[in-house]
């Protein structure tokens, strides 16, 4: 694939992700919680547990604080990988990403505050800012251990060590 391709590209999906957060956050309380609600039925039935029992309560909470976490995740290692294609200084990749991820957690929190039955929470944020961080961290090591191995290969090859 063309680097201008690869760059485009990797710029495409980081602001489609950035599209589908702000869809996410649009649902009403109501429909988000029912998305959620309905996940959690789902599981809970699997292991004949009523949604409508304290367990089901905490479990619903956790799948809509593990969603916030994926969300900025995922975030963070699309947008890991967009400033590598834009060839970003390694040391400040990680804080630049985080930052950005953060800033947008707090301004999908402040949008959440304008949709029904919602409202902006701090914990949230703390929450998509805890998943940027690890997404970010977990594709900087990652990329390193790959960039290892690879010149790791190309030095076998060199010297002959992989006849």
């Amino acid at each position: 694939m063309k680097p201008a391709v690869k760059k485009a590209f990797s710029f495409i999906c980081l602001v489609i992700w950035m599209g589908v957060i702000y869809w996410f956050s649009s649902r009403n309380g109501d429909q988000s919680s029912a998305l959620s609600g309905g996940i959690v039925e789902w599981f809970l039935s699997l292991l004949g547990i009523s949604i409508h029992t304290p367990l089901g309560e905490v479990m619903h909470t956790l799948v809509r604080k593990a969603a916030h976490f994926t969300e900025y995740l995922i975030l963070a290692v699309l947008a890991m990988n967009t400033c590598g294609q834009f060839s970003w200084k390694k040391p400040w990749r990680v804080l630049a990403v985080v930052l950005f991820c953060a800033v947008y957690a707090i301004t999908d929190e402040w949008h959440q505050s304008f949709v029904g039955g919602r409202g902006p929470r701090v914990m949230d944020v703390v929450i998509d800012t805890a998943g940027a961080l690890t997404g970010a961290i977990g594709f900087q090591l990652l990329s390193r251990r790959k960039e290892r191995l690879s010149q790791r290969e190309s030095h076998d090859l060199k010297h002959g060590h992989n006849l």
